[in-house]
């Protein structure tokens, strides 16, 4: 697997993790990663709490934030 397609499934795990969370606030990580459609094992190995989980959700809206201030209009 590519860099590239190791970012992409990674943005595409957070995203849904999003998703997922703003409807249910308390979901596990098992539900979770159902949720995004991957092993519960899957999703441990890169994280490895719902903390580390939810601090990658918040850092992932930061750069989606900033890369929309960047390519705006000055």
């Amino acid at each position: 697997m590519t860099a590239l397609a190791v970012r992409t499934q990674h943005a595409e795990l957070l995203d849904a993790a999003v998703t997922y969370l703003m409807h249910y606030p308390r979901a596990s990580l098992a539900e979770i990663a159902a949720a995004a459609g991957i092993g519960r094992t899957t999703l441990f190995k890169r994280y490895a709490t719902r903390d580390e989980l939810v601090h990658a959700v918040a850092m992932r809206a930061v750069d989606v934030c900033l890369d929309a201030v960047r390519s705006a209009d000055p």
